[in-house]
């Protein structure tokens, strides 16, 4: 947790959230809204590069081809994915476009919350957090964690994907070991969803009260 967090009264305390695909991420961020906490999703954020940034969709299909761009000039998100979760080169590349990006969108929603004298907590939901080097950009880092099974069943579930499709989403991030060293806190969401809440809850007013004894690992 940041130093300047000691005196955060007037400060906008940026919490990011991040976890492998099916760990529950979103769900966390849905429960920290729900205590008082702005959301702000980097994959909305994304998309909406994907529509509006032409010199970006220009860059992708340079990359990629036309095979990336739908009837409407975006990018066809379904057929870019198919391309770069088979061929970590190319996943490389189309994140080293793509996340400074991000990063812009990203300080622009905060100026947003300044602009409206916005005090408290903005809560980024960003899946590659660890993979685009963000840690620094954040006061706080919440990493969301289950166990591979778990995930691999609720995305199939989620995302009507074979068991192949989601192993190749999930061996294109990196493994929750490597992410929870960069956690201020961990969120084990193997659980139900009351215990997901209880933790959330947890973590929120231990920010909020900036406990400087707070633990790393809340367990519902």
């Amino acid at each position: 947790m940041s130093e300047s967090l000691k005196n955060h009264n007037n400060l906008i305390i940026k919490i990011g959230v991040t976890g492998g695909i099916g760990s529950g991420k979103n769900v966390a961020a849905q429960e920290f809204n729900k205590l008082g906490a702005q959301i702000i999703d980097t994959d909305s954020l994304v998309h909406g590069l994907y529509r509006e940034d032409k010199q970006l969709i220009r860059e992708i299909v340079t990359l990629f081809g036309n095979s990336v761009i739908d009837e409407n000039g975006n990018i066809n998100r379904v057929n870019l994915a198919e391309i770069v979760f088979y061929d970590k080169i190319s996943l490389e590349r189309l994140d080293k476009l793509v996340h400074p990006k991000v990063k812009y969108a990203m300080d622009e929603q905060i100026n947003k919350l300044r602009k409206i004298n916005f005090k408290g907590c903005a809560v980024f939901l960003v899946p590659l957090l660890i993979e685009a080097a963000m840690v620094d950009d954040f006061d706080v880092v919440v990493v969301v964690t289950a166990d591979r099974k778990v995930r691999l069943q609720r995305v199939i579930k989620r995302d009507n994907l074979t068991e192949n499709e989601v192993e190749l989403r999930i061996k294109s991030q990196i493994e929750d070991n490597k992410r929870i060293k960069y956690a201020d806190y961990i969120i084990d969401n193997n659980g139900s969803l009351s215990e997901m809440k209880k933790q959330v809850k947890e973590i929120y007013n231990n920010i909020i009260r900036n406990n400087p004894q707070k633990p790393t690992h809340l367990i519902g």
